[in-house]
């Protein structure tokens, strides 16, 4: 946490996500079959501010709700042995946009220093988040 006041803290956090799929194709060229290789990877790299409003006073138990505010950097990355494939065919790459998010969390503290934290998000990057939480 980068600022602390009795009810509200503000943080930075960074989230990457990524999902690729490969696949072959047989094409029949009258009495040949040639095969293709595809392969076709999306990800995604979040980085945002954490406005958050802390319920209650409790030691050990923190539940909170807030906002994450920042940008989602797209990437796609498309590969093929196919010399007739064009992947500038392929739409969406490398794109930039604000993204804002809803959060509801929960942390709770085992000690002083070691805890686990959920949250729920309504938008960008996640929708469910599980997590260990480590003070200093």
């Amino acid at each position: 946490m980068i600022l602390a006041k009795d009810k509200f803290s503000l943080g930075v956090a960074t989230a990457y996500e990524k999902i690729a799929f490969k696949y072959t194709d047989d094409q029949y060229n009258g009495s040949t079959t040639t095969k293709y290789n595809y392969e076709i990877g999306f990800s995604r790299l979040n980085i945002a501010v954490r406005p958050l409003f802390h319920f209650g006073n409790n030691d050990d138990m923190d539940l909170y709700s807030g906002l994450r505010i920042g940008t989602n950097r797209w990437s796609t990355i498309v590969k093929s042995d196919d010399p007739n494939f064009d992947e500038t065919d392929i739409t969406g790459v490398n794109l930039g946009a604000f993204g804002v998010q809803v959060l509801f969390g929960m942390r709770y503290f085992f000690n002083e220093n070691i805890g686990i934290q959920t949250e729920i998000g309504i938008g960008a990057p996640y929708v469910a988040e599980f997590g260990m939480c480590i003070g200093f």
